[in-house]
């Protein structure tokens, strides 16, 4: 399942699993704790703490009708009021946010442009490669999948890009991308029982293995069961 986040719950100074969190509960407000819960890869007493701690910084509001609970995501402003709420600090460049949006400066060679927009779309790599670790389980696997993807798009067709820079950006971008598909896979189509081994056999795969993994998926080549994830990775 894919969970978009909107632009005012990425500027928010928040960890990623709470901004997640917060794009689950806006996109489904009746989502139950458990349902939650599995989402994110938390305990259900996990989840309990984490709404109350929503609730306590004005982030989430619970509005209960006739047995029914929703969730209506608040978002506040940078500072406290006078009522006490606490602070929601929000920042000028979002923590995971793929596009880059600022202008490099003026006067720049081609080469230097190309520098400069590899420094960037290196920081938001490894950014979200760090956001990506964080998340218990790899339960968000499909919404890494994405981003990736999305970022490898925009570098591919980034034209101020040498294509010698160009190639070392894709490489790793593409790497997460292709892991995070594969994972993704995994916990949608194999028995629980079977995913903590077919995820271990994912982490030793090598990078033409999950390339060629990707390239099956793309094409609607995958099958389904711990034998086929082994022909999908082209290691039988």
């Amino acid at each position: 399942m894919n969970i978009e986040i909107d632009d005012d719950l990425y500027s928010l100074d928040l960890a990623i699993q709470d901004k997640i969190a917060l794009a689950t509960m806006r996109r489904r407000p009746r989502i139950g704790n458990p349902a939650l819960a599995k989402q994110l890869g938390l305990s259900d007493s996990g989840v309990r703490t984490m709404i109350r701690r929503f609730k306590a910084q004005k982030l989430v509001k619970e509005i209960r009708f006739d047995g029914t609970r929703e969730f209506k995501v608040l978002i506040e402003a940078q500072d406290a009021d006078e009522s006490g709420r606490q602070k929601v600090t929000k920042t000028g460049t979002p923590a995971i946010r793929q596009k880059l949006t600022d202008s490099p400066p003026p006067g720049l060679t081609r080469e230097e442009l190309s520098r400069w927009k590899s420094l960037r779309y290196g920081g938001a790599i490894l950014k979200l490669d760090e956001a990506s670790r964080s998340i218990n389980k790899l339960r968000m696997a499909s919404f890494f999948a994405d981003k990736f993807s999305r970022l490898v798009q925009e570098i591919a067709s980034d034209s101020n890009l040498l294509e010698a820079d160009r190639k070392r950006l894709l490489t790793t971008a593409e790497s997460s991308r292709n892991f995070y598909t594969a994972s993704n896979h995994v916990l949608l189509h194999m028995p629980d029982k079977q995913a903590p081994a077919a995820l271990e056999v994912l982490r030793q795969a090598t990078q033409a293995q999950l390339a060629t993994f990707y390239e099956r998926s793309q094409n609607g080549q995958l099958g389904a069961g711990e034998g086929r994830l082994l022909i999908d990775l082209g290691t039988s």
